[in-house]
């Protein structure tokens, strides 16, 4: 019988089977099963059902256990906001072993930060692809999801592959902050510890990272540019007396604006090179 993770149980793992199971003993807060699980629950009998307990297996994506997400939050506020942001977090780890980022678990001006790289913008986790772009044959999994406290969530990860040839095995730990309403995440902090392959990861991870720098800076130079010049303003207009004519608007002081953004963006990327140097 398999339970998927729409059903609001608590999980655990057995320890001889290491298989993962549902627990159905531990009680939860404003949580229903649904009316099928309930008339299976109801035939069996206590003691047949703590066996049967080790052998229903649980959906991969609900199968990880979220410790202290329920503790005390029926007593206050957070009886409120913790199923959602429970819902996030259990959506998070799945996202991980899927490679993938869904935005909409992400505030608009989410902000992001790890050792070679820091953004603003929900926008960016679009291209937050390095295992994908870097990491060959990779493997990765959920190995723990814990509440540090009720608005900040810890998920760690591993990640076993190889870049340019090289084994690596890195181990992650994900740091969110939620807003306690919405389950939605507000800050996005990333560390990780590199058990093989530290020269080839830490030197894949630093020159990724700079090429998105310079993503962000090419994307920042397009949208003030679009911004300056206006709405499909190319700086020529045509003679009204001669339409096969055309002649050039006066300078209004964008082009030097254009230039200045351009000097700044390219000092922000020596910037982030310089950056990436020392962090090495």
């Amino acid at each position: 019988m398999a339970l998927t993770s729409s059903v609001p149980l608590l999980f655990r793992i057995s320890p001889k089977s290491r298989e993962r199971v549902c627990n159905f003993d531990r009680p939860s807060c404003n949580f229903n099963l649904s009316r099928s699980v309930r008339n299976v629950l109801h035939t069996i009998k206590p003691e047949r059902r703590r066996r049967r307990e080790q052998i229903l297996v649980c959906a991969r994506s609900a199968d990880i256990e979220v410790e202290g997400a329920t503790k005390k939050y029926c007593d206050d506020f957070v009886c409120e906001s913790s199923p959602a942001v429970e819902t996030t977090v259990r959506s998070l780890a799945n996202d991980i072993e899927k490679l993938r980022w869904t935005l909409r678990l992400f505030q608009p001006d989410v902000e992001y930060s790890d050792k070679f790289r820091s953004f603003k913008g929900v926008e960016k986790y679009t291209r937050m692809t390095f295992v994908k772009d870097r990491v060959e044959k990779p493997r990765v999994e959920v190995t723990r999801m814990r509440m540090m406290k009720n608005s900040v969530s810890v998920i760690d990860w591993q990640m076993r592959g190889a870049i340019a040839g090289q084994p690596v095995e890195v181990d992650f730990s994900d740091e969110f902050e939620h807003n306690q309403l919405t389950g939605r995440i507000v800050s996005h902090k990333e560390t990780w510890q590199v058990r093989r392959g530290l020269i080839p990861f830490n030197s894949a991870r630093a020159a990724w990272s700079a090429a998105q720098a310079q993503s962000d800076v090419s994307d920042l130079i397009s949208r003030s540019v679009d911004e300056l010049r206006g709405p499909e303003d190319d700086g020529y207009y045509s003679n009204p007396a001669d339409p096969g004519r055309f002649f050039q608007k006066p300078d209004d002081g964008t082009q030097d604006m254009i230039q200045y953004a351009l000097v700044v963006a390219f000092l922000y990327l020596i910037y982030q090179a310089f950056s990436f140097a020392f962090r090495m």
